[in-house]
């Protein structure tokens, strides 16, 4: 079958579901991405991230649903799949005693590219990806940063249509991260790109929309629910459960209950505020305080409610 002009094809994901051991671990997932740019995939560690991205890959398959680029399927037209689509594990698996250079050339042959295209396409890539300095040291005596982006590398090397990245800033010092948070912007120019992780700062600065993955079942967010302001209310304990219900009952209102047994941290509308404060009043809630947190308190408070959708 020849390969479909796929540059604006979004990938599709149609009531998706797997099991490990009879474990649900995904059940009846659905998502399309954009047709470029980068997708978030955002859940806390064993949420079924690293299994879609697998499936997603088809490095393993489905007990239902289908994955498709355009009239291309996973199941259908598997070995051309793994041609469309590259995948990079949270570790990077490199060949220890082959350099950078050999590696990435290495892996552009057995994609089956021409010794002289895969010349060409490996210097490209080492000048993308500021390799230049290590292209003739072993990937075994590579620091951790840079054996990640070797790995990126040979990913790149096969021009694939859709990327797959696990966890690619786990591990990685802050420079580090930078670093790879401007070659992914400059890849998404060109790639489409599904990027997994537990930070939401990264996703926040790297995607155009994120999905969350919680309880085996997935949920599509845009930048506007990362924007939404967050604030942490305290009122006494007993009132806690009466306030939970009111304040879910308005419209762009999330949130999640503190282990503190006072406190509720919401995700609200500005233009709502007023509103909940008097919702909250009118029904004999006097708020302790209502405030908001720092910015590292508040990104991991938006993980959870993210995550967990606690919204009752």
């Amino acid at each position: 079958m020849t390969t479909p002009h796929l540059t604006h094809t979004p990938l599709s994901v149609q009531q998706l579901s797997f099991f490990h051991k009879k474990r649900c671990i995904l059940h009846n997932v659905s998502f399309e991405t954009e047709p470029s740019g980068i997708t978030g995939l955002l859940g806390i560690n064993g949420a079924g991230k690293s299994t879609l991205l697998s499936l997603l890959a088809a490095h393993t398959f489905p007990a239902s649903g289908t994955i498709s680029l355009g009239p291309i399927t996973t199941h259908t037209h598997t070995a051309q799949w793994h041609k469309l689509v590259a995948f990079l594990p949270e570790t990077p698996a490199l060949e220890p005693h082959l350099t950078t250079q050999q590696h990435i050339l290495f892996i552009a042959q057995i994609a089956g590219l021409p010794l002289h295209d895969a010349r060409h396409k490996t210097q490209h890539i080492v000048e993308k990806l500021q390799l230049q300095n290590v292209l003739h040291t072993p990937t075994k005596h590579l620091s951790f940063g840079f054996k990640k982006r070797v790995a990126l590398a040979s990913t790149l090397v096969t021009s694939p249509h859709l990327l797959l990245l696990d966890e690619p800033g786990a591990g990685l010092d802050p420079s580090q991260l930078v670093t790879l948070r401007h070659t992914l912007q400059e890849l998404a120019q060109d790639h489409k790109i599904i990027l997994s992780s537990h930070i939401i700062h990264e996703l926040s600065l790297l995607t155009s929309s994120i999905l969350t993955l919680h309880n085996t079942t997935l949920t599509p967010y845009h930048h506007q629910d990362l924007d939404t302001p967050l604030y942490i209310l305290r009122i006494q304990p007993h009132q806690r459960e009466l306030a939970a219900h009111l304040l879910a009952q308005l419209d762009q209102v999330s949130m999640t209950r503190s282990s503190t047994p006072d406190t509720l941290q919401l995700m609200l509308p500005e233009n709502l505020l007023s509103h909940a404060l008097q919702l909250l009043l009118s029904h004999g809630i006097q708020p302790l305080e209502w405030f908001r947190p720092s910015h590292d308190d508040e990104l991991e408070a938006k993980f959870l409610i993210l995550t967990q959708r606690s919204t009752t």
